[in-house]
This record gives structure tokens, sequence and C-alpha cells, in this order.
């Protein structure tokens, strides 16, 4: 491969030096602002040097009339025309260090071992030349970019630190990205007060969560071990107590005996009737029995969001009980990953709050906004410990985010 460094007073007038030389084909390597030497160290001029390749066969087959003035090379600048000299690549790295793909991991490729003896496949010359594809590719990516400015390269570490932050706190890294990267290209800065403002702005729409429990059936479904039961018995008891509704409790987690018995201690201590329903006809049923109860709440079997057969099952109970209200719960230990397989399970519910069980085991709040921003729904509740009916808060975004945000 053969490299050539190119200095101009601008881009253009760089750019067509390497094109006239080592035309379309050439690959650009580097690009970097540089001054000129002057005179006696005074009258420097800005400058623009690109650092350009061209494979040995393209170059081989162009006549390079060019003269060594108009390429406006600066003495003693990579004047050795092997330039795959140890010493030259050496110093091309060093210029690098920054990168993540170094040049001498083209010379690997291009300085690979030939046995005289040894016959080459296809498929092998065919993997060497992609392999060489890939590194130049990557190379071109990271070099051809726009010049990078002091202001620039303030801004880039900036980026990177609150980027880091927002991670450490348990934002995804697509998430902060936005978030970050919104708040520099807006105000050239990220600090707090920045990130605060984007976060009230983005998640405006999801800060109303206000539960009157209008509707008489309030059912809660997740998958398994997020803590339906509890959540559901500290609302309900909330209610009763707090409020003075007559409640009433139904159940289709038939398959844990400790979930039915659990939440029938729950109806014992608040005086109310429960309901144990097995399939579709048995809810229709429960239901009937109930409907004198101001408000119901129905517990599922948390079973893996993964079971086809379990979330069809769910979905036609679903649509045998009207006038309901939907809570999907999730625990503030899954990660993005989980929550977007999740979501994409219970697709079939047109309506649903969030609760976020289990806040008192994560240090990374931050998934919170994940899940907003991926369920594109508000949170409802949040939960921090087993204690019922305590342990449960309505969701205020605006003290979440105070909080979230104090040490950033």
């Amino acid at each position: 491969m053969q490299i050539k460094k190119f200095v101009g007073e601008n881009i253009t007038q760089t750019m067509a030096l390497v094109k006239k030389e080592m035309g379309n084909d050439a690959i650009i390597l580097q690009t970097k602002k540089t001054k000129s030497k002057g005179f006696l160290g005074f009258f420097k001029k800005d400058m623009v040097e690109v650092l350009a390749a061209i494979e040995p066969d393209k170059s081989n087959s162009r006549i390079a009339k060019t003269k060594s003035s108009e390429l406006s090379l600066t003495k003693g600048d990579y004047d050795k025309k092997n330039v795959e000299d140890s010493g030259f690549t050496e110093h091309i790295d060093g210029k690098n260090n920054k990168n993540d793909v170094s040049f001498k991991e083209v010379n690997k490729i291009y300085q690979k071992p030939v046995l005289n003896n040894q016959t080459i496949k296809n498929n092998d010359i065919t993997k060497d030349i992609d392999e060489i594809k890939t590194v130049i590719k990557d190379l071109n990516e990271r070099f051809v970019q726009t010049f990078k400015t002091e202001e620039d390269e303030v801004l880039h570490e900036l980026k990177s630190r609150y980027i880091k932050k927002l991670e450490l706190k348990g934002l995804s890294r697509l998430l902060a990205e936005k978030i970050v990267e919104e708040a520099i290209s807006n105000n050239k800065d990220c600090n707090r007060e920045i990130i605060l403002k984007i976060i009230d702005t983005r998640f405006n729409a999801f800060k109303d969560n206000s539960k009157s429990f209008i509707k008489k059936y309030n059912v809660f479904v997740g998958p398994t071990g997020v803590g339906k039961t509890t959540t559901l018995a500290k609302i309900a008891s909330n209610l009763a107590i707090g409020e003075g509704k007559r409640i009433g409790f139904m159940t289709l987690d038939t398959y844990r005996i400790s979930a039915v018995e659990q939440l029938r201690t729950y109806a014992e201590i608040l005086n109310c009737p429960i309901e144990v329903a097995y399939d579709k006809d048995d809810v229709s049923e429960a239901v009937k029995r109930l409907e004198s109860r101001d408000s119901v709440f129905i517990d599922t079997a948390g079973r893996s969001h993964r079971n086809k057969i379990h979330m069809k099952e769910l979905e036609e109970i679903l649509g045998s009980i009207e006038e309901k209200e939907v809570f999907l719960v999730l625990s503030a230990n899954f990660n993005k990953e989980d929550i977007k397989d999740i979501l994409e399970a219970y697709s079939f519910i047109d309506e649903f709050s969030v609760i976020i069980t289990k806040m008192d085991e994560t240090s990374r709040e931050g998934l919170v906004f994940d899940i907003i921003d991926e369920a594109n729904k508000p949170i409802s509740y949040i939960t921090y410990g087993q204690n019922v009916p305590d342990d449960i808060e309505v969701f205020d975004f605006n003290k979440f985010v105070n909080e979230f945000l104090r040490e950033i």
C-alpha cells in the first residue's frame, strides 16, 4: 500500500492534490489542521494536512507526473519512498495512538508471509482481501471525519463524561447518548441543569399518572418474581383503609398454592371476598359474584413472557373482562433488553400503566427512564420493600428526576 502526505491551504485544494496524484481510488487515512513554518517562526499560515493511501496495483497503473512542489510536502516529512519501512510505520502509529485500529494492523495483513511452495486457495485470497477491506473501511470511517477544533475536543470530552455518568446511574447507552447529544447540540454545554431540562421536556407527556380507580376491575400482569401479589395487596389495602372502598380479590395464579394463600390472607385481614379462577369461564362467573364491590383486584399468574401459550391464555382472559385497568408490573432489577422483550410480549394490551417494584434493590435507577421511553407509558407506582400496605408510593416524576440527578 502506498501512503503519502499532502498539504494545502484548505481541504478543497488538498483533496484536489490527492485526486491528481492518486486518483478516485485513494483512501483517506487521516486529516488534520497544521501550520506552515513561516519566516523565522513568524507569518505562520493555517494549512490542511491529509494522509492518503492507495493499493499498489492501482497506484502502479497511474503515471505520477506531479512535481514535488505541487504536493507541498514540508522538508523532512515522510520522504521515504518505501512506506512499509518499520520506522515510518512506527511513526504513523505514534501519531495515531488514540485510534483503536493502527497502521500496524494494515501492514500485518499486507505483509503476511507466503511460502513459495504453498498453494493458496481462492477462498483464502478472498478472505485476505475482505480483511484488508474491513480494516481500510474502519480506518477511513475513523479518519475522514470533519476536522476537530479545540472547542470540538472539549465538547467531545464533556459528552463522553456525562454519557458515562448517566450509564453508571442505570440509563442505557443509547438513551444516555440521545440526552447528552441534545444538550450539547442545543447549548454547546452539558451540566446537571441542562440535562434536567431535557429530561423534563422529553418525558413531559408521562408526568400525569393520577389513578382514581374509577374502573372496577384492576388487573395486574407481569413476569415471574416481580412482586405482583404483594403490590396488588398494598394498593388494595390503601384503598380499603384510606378511602373506605369495598374491595374484592380474584386470583388467576393457580400455579402457585402460596400465591393463592397469600392473597387469601390479605382478603381475611381486609374482610373482603376472594375468588379463584382457573380459566376464562371461571373468570366470567367470578366477575358476576364480585359485581357489588367498588374495586376488584385481579392477580394473574407470573409466567415467562416467552411462553406464547400462556400469553395467549392471558390475552383471552383480559378480553373477557370489561371496564378494566391493566397494570404491568416490572422489576427495577431488569435490564434494557429484558424490558424490551417483556413489552413486546405484552404488546397485545392496548392500554396499561406501569408499576416498578424493588427500587430498594438497585442503585441503577436510570432504568426507569428507559422503561418510560420503551413503553411510551407513564409510571403509576414504585415500590421499595415488602411491607403491606407500606413501601409503595405514587410515582412523582419531578421528585424522582431531582433525586436521580443529585450527584450528576
